[in-house]
């Protein structure tokens, strides 16, 4: 047939391999012998040692430095976090501060302002009192001068005094208690915007943190494998070096 290039092949193995190749590289020309299919038997042999030593050296390689993306992944994360964690806890702990810091100050603040408006309303009742009493008394010394001091007219003088008094101090106090409720109002919108802006807060710093270290740890995984993958080439050699069995093809073309 002059595909000298089949000798000791199975009949199987020889008919799939001719079918995908045409039998290239098989022909010899003549009935099967001659020097011409010794040095292709020759060079195929080679080939078939190179891959296999190949196959051995890169197992040998594997078993030794075992490499599982994920697992590394996950060890890098792992990794990075402990290195960013006291960066995140100074940064979520200097916000907290703040957020701290202004709900206290609020609240000194609201407790202040309430104080005063009380302070207020006790010296502004006190006074009215003071004003009250004056006022009766120089009623009473008026109608005591006209001996009418236990005259109905002073009688009716002294409830107008009081019930005018009395009013006077009634809506003071209830502006003082709209302006209480008002600073109690401020107050509490303060507390729950505060509590609402560290929840966010902590939501943010934790996001960013969750992204960094999945960013970092994706980008060192890849740099371990790049770095396995230049120690595995440098481990295996020439021809194998580039990672790519085509280029074993290409290297025995050129040697022929």
């Amino acid at each position: 047939m002059g595909y000298g290039g089949y000798a000791g092949w199975g009949d199987r193995e020889a008919d799939a391999d001719f079918n995908a190749t045409s039998g290239q590289g098989k022909y010899t020309g003549g009935g099967g012998g001659g020097g011409l299919q010794s040095a292709d038997q020759i060079i195929s042999n080679s080939y078939q040692k190179m891959l296999d030593d190949y196959g051995t050296k890169s197992k040998e390689f594997d078993t030794t430095n075992p490499f599982a993306f994920d697992e590394v992944l996950a060890t890098k994360r792992t990794e990075v976090g402990a290195r960013l964690d006291p960066y995140y806890t100074q940064t979520l702990n200097d916000f907290l501060r703040g957020i701290t810091t202004r709900r206290t100050r609020g609240a000194q603040d609201e407790q202040t302002v309430l104080a005063e408006i009380s302070a207020d309303a006790q010296n502004y009742l006190g006074r009215n009192k003071e004003l009250l009493d004056q006022a009766i008394d120089s009623s009473n010394q008026g109608f005591s001068n006209a001996n009418l001091f236990f005259s109905g007219a002073r009688m009716r003088k002294e409830g107008l005094l009081a019930k005018e008094a009395g009013q006077k101090g009634e809506d003071y106090m209830t502006a003082a208690g709209r302006r209480t409720e008002e600073v109690g109002l401020t107050g509490s919108r303060l507390r729950e915007d505060l509590t609402s802006q560290e929840a966010l807060g902590r939501r943010d710093i934790e996001r960013e943190k969750v992204a960094r270290v999945e960013t970092e740890g994706l980008k060192e995984t890849n740099l371990a494998q790049l770095r396995r993958d230049l120690e595995k080439s440098q481990y295996l050699g020439s021809p194998f070096s580039s990672g790519s069995l085509s280029n074993i093809s290409s290297y025995f073309s050129n040697a022929i």
